[in-house]
């Protein structure tokens, strides 16, 4: 028995786009701040400390918490920016073929990565990879709102996907045919 269709509309990519878009910015907005004040107060107290030893452990913890300001700071920039493609309807929707599944991520040597954290990626023909993150996709759908290793097993080789790309050829979310059906504008 087919399974029936859900209508897509630009409304609903943008619904989809934006709550992605928040997921990822509620965590730079709690970490980045944290790790910038972390860093001034560092640097301050490398200023006025005249102790080695207070010196050593600032110089060992201050470059970690600028690269991590910098990281959550480029995370949200880069998610701020999709988010204005998508809001503002610069994006395009493209169909391809999936033509490659990636369920492993390498962890550098000695670190595990959890299962439930990690991406999982779909490759398309034309288009390239697509990492699927932790999190609900499809916030707008009534019937497939779907857990991100849903998502990923639900999608089988030269399966034809919807994908919503920014003007760089950026893929922002991908919609499976098999369970949407784009309405025409």
């Amino acid at each position: 028995m087919p399974i029936e269709k859900e209508i897509i509309t630009t409304e609903n990519i943008i619904i989809d786009c934006k709550k992605q878009f928040w997921k990822v910015a509620r965590n730079s907005f709690i970490i980045a701040p944290i790790t910038l004040l972390l860093s001034v107060w560092l640097i301050s107290n490398l200023i006025t400390t005249d102790k080695l030893e207070h010196k050593i452990i600032i110089w060992i913890v201050l470059p970690i918490s600028l690269l991590l300001s910098y990281i959550f700071i480029g995370v949200f920039i880069s998610g701020l920016k999709k988010y204005l493609v998508v809001v503002q309807k610069k994006f395009v929707i493209k169909k391809d073929k999936l033509v490659h599944k990636i369920d492993e991520v390498k962890s550098p040597p000695g670190k595990t990565m959890n299962k439930n954290t990690r991406p999982c990626s779909l490759e398309f023909s034309k288009y390239g990879k697509f990492n699927i993150f932790d999190g609900t996709n499809y916030h707008s759908s009534k019937k497939f709102k779907m857990w991100y290793d849903e998502l990923f097993r639900s999608s089988k080789i030269d399966d034809e996907f919807y994908l919503v790309m920014d003007d760089r050829k950026n893929i922002l979310i991908v919609y499976n045919t098999k369970f949407f059906e784009l309405q025409k504008q």
